[in-house]
Formats: structure tokens, C-alpha cells, sequence
């Protein structure tokens, strides 16, 4: 599993005293219509896409125990009087053209940002109107961030319906970010059937899902359901092998196996089997 922890220095690296040359630089800024900068007290947010949210300090303190933690031992105290130091802003090599602002970097699209916001904005729990992959960027942004655990409980309970409804997209997120254990999840809360129909509102074919896969799971996801190793048949018949495939065994190494599809259907319908292996494939053993 990931580790969510996170050093205050990696927070500081990322929140630098810069601010504008004059009014007209301010502008060019681009910034969310419900978050303008208005005074001293707020902080600067920038989506990944480059996307200004201004926010007051207070809101991230109470909410983020990281953020509470880093102005703590922020040198700009009392009244705060501009002290441009050796600082590296993130608009321009010289900070000291610029007057206080603090901006914070946070990766995450517009949306998963102003869902992060809002959030730690808010004084009751809120669950967000986002799709799966937003969750679950806003539950890591959460959890790097120690913000409180009612917000994080409500993002996983909206987590735990979105795998319900579409454990298939939640094994294609799985796959883009190469997490296995994740993958093993998404195989065994789709099931058997799940794996080979798709998700409730999935209206792609099987091949289709396949190819949204990263190229580096196709393999090991198709030798792990559709068939057993040649080798792992003896009911006395000699059948011919459909394909064979590579894979890694779990011990760096790459293994090859010859597959049949002929003993597909009878491979689907062992639920003890199909969790085995879905097990072993979170374990890259497949």
C-alpha cells in the first residue's frame, strides 16, 4: 500500500513568496470567478493546469494538519512585513519584483482542486459530484495532506460506490498507475461474470476494454482469466496450445506458457480459482 506521509519541507518547496509587478501582471494570472485574490491573508492554489485559487490561510490550517504545521513555521509572522530572501518564485527567477503572496502547488486538474477547496472549506461533510479517477485523486491529496478524517471517510465511501457501480474502469485506473493490489481489488469485486460482460453501463465489447488497459497488463490479465497453462491439464486428451505468453513469475524473471482456451468456460465458473489467482496476479506473481 502507499505511503501517504509527507515531510513540511516538500510543502515549503512549494509555497514561495512571490506576488505581481503591478496590477495589469495580476490579471494575466488566471483565476477561478469564486476564488479571486482579495488580501494579505490568502494563499495561492494552482491546479495542475495552471488555475488560480485564492483561499485564506485559515481554512487550510484548520482542515490540513501538514499545512497547519508548515505555517507554523512560516517566517512571515506578526504583521508579516515583505522579507524576500533567496526565495525561487514560480513565476520568475527574481522573486524580489514581486510583492507577498504565497503560492501553492497542488497536482490535480481544475476540478479535482476545486472539489479539494471546497472540501476543506467547508465546516460539514460534503460528498463531491466526481467520477472515480477524481476521487481517488482528491483521497491521495487528502491523505498527503492529513487533512481532517470525516472528509476523508465521506471520499471513500463515495470511492466504495463508484468501484461497486464500475470495478472495470477501476481496474483500467489501476493499470495507468501500474498498482497491482489495486488490479487484484477491481478483478475481485467484478467477478467472473464482471470481468467478461464489463461494468452495468459499460457498453464497450470485451477487445475494447482490453485495449484501455496499459499495454504491460494485456498479457498478464488475459493468461490469468481465460485459460490454464497446457501444463495444468490431464485429462488425457492432447490438445494444441491456442498462444503462448510471457509474463513474469514473481522473482524478476520472465516465464513463458503456452495457453488453451479450451478449458475457458471451466476456468470462469471456479470462484476459488478465479480469487487465487487474482491474489497472485496483485502479488505479480502472474
Amino acid at each position: 500500500m502507499q505511503n501517504y506521509s509527507i515531510d513540511v519541507r516538500d510543502i515549503w518547496q512549494s509555497i514561495m513568496t512571490v506576488d505581481k509587478q503591478n496590477d495589469k501582471e495580476k490579471e494575466e494570472k488566471r483565476f477561478h470567478p469564486s476564488y479571486q485574490y482579495t488580501c494579505k491573508e490568502q494563499v495561492i492554489v494552482v491546479s495542475s493546469n495552471g488555475l488560480h485559487f485564492a483561499i485564506f490561510r485559515e481554512a487550510l490550517i484548520r482542515s490540513s494538519q501538514a499545512f497547519a504545521t508548515a505555517f507554523s513555521f512560516e517566517p512571515y509572522q506578526g504583521e508579516r512585513e515583505e522579507k524576500v530572501d533567496s526565495c525561487t518564485s514560480t513565476n520568475t527567477d527574481d522573486a524580489s519584483h514581486f510583492t507577498k503572496e504565497q503560492i501553492i502547488d497542488i497536482e490535480g486538474n481544475d476540478l479535482v482542486v476545486e472539489w479539494f477547496i471546497i472540501l476543506i472549506n467547508s465546516t460539514k461533510s460534503i460528498c463531491p459530484f466526481t467520477n472515480l479517477e477524481e476521487t481517488y485523486q482528491l483521497i491521495q491529496l487528502c491523505n498527503k495532506y492529513e487533512v481532517d478524517e470525516n472528509i476523508i471517510k465521506v471520499l471513500e465511501d463515495r470511492m466504495e460506490i463508484l468501484t461497486d457501480k464500475s470495478p472495470w474502469r477501476w481496474l483500467i485506473m489501476a493499470s495507468k498507475l501500474n498498482d497491482r493490489e489495486m488490479g487484484n481489488l477491481a478483478l475481485q469485486k467484478m467477478g467472473q461474470s464482471g470481468f467478461l460482460n464489463g461494468d452495468q453501463e459499460d457498453k464497450d465489447s470485451f477487445w475494447n476494454r482490453i485495449e484501455k488497459l496499459d499495454p504491460s497488463w494485456t498479457i498478464p490479465i488475459l493468461s490469468m482469466n481465460f485459460s490454464y497453462p497446457v501444463h495444468w491439464i490431464d485429462d488425457g486428451y492432447n490438445r494444441k496450445p491456442s498462444f503462448s505468453a510471457n509474463y513474469n513469475n514473481g522473482n524478476d524473471s520472465t516465464q513463458t506458457e503456452q495457453f488453451s482456451h479450451y478449458t475457458t468456460a471451466d476456468f470462469l465458473q471456479a470462484t476459488s480459482k478465479w480469487t487465487d489467482r487474482c491474489k497472485k496476479f496483485g502479488e505479480r506473481k502472474i
